[in-house]
């Protein structure tokens, strides 16, 4: 699989967990403090699909914080699911 589909896929992947996460928490506008948690449970078999590998949800969990957490501090205003992507590819393969 060539990087862009790859990227597309994971785009995809997170957008679509990320309705999921806001259906669930609803109540609080979408707002969970142990997102990263969920997300890895919600998408560690299509991860793993997508990028060839067996990561475990607290690695997951872990890569999406660091993820995030460098989103903010170096490109706040580039859409996150791309970022993720690149960020997931670039540290989990």
């Amino acid at each position: 699989m060539f990087e862009p589909e790859r990227i597309e896929k994971l785009v995809e992947l997170l957008q679509s967990t990320s309705g999921a996460h806001r259906e669930a928490f609803a109540e609080t506008d979408g707002s969970s403090p142990e997102w990263p948690q969920w997300f890895a449970t919600e998408m560690q078999e299509a991860l793993n699909e997508i990028l060839g590998t067996e990561l475990d949800q607290a690695t997951i969990a872990r890569l999406l914080d660091e993820a995030d957490q460098e989103h903010l501090m170096t490109s706040p205003g580039r859409e996150w699911p791309a970022y993720y992507a690149e960020f997931l590819i670039a540290r989990a393969m």
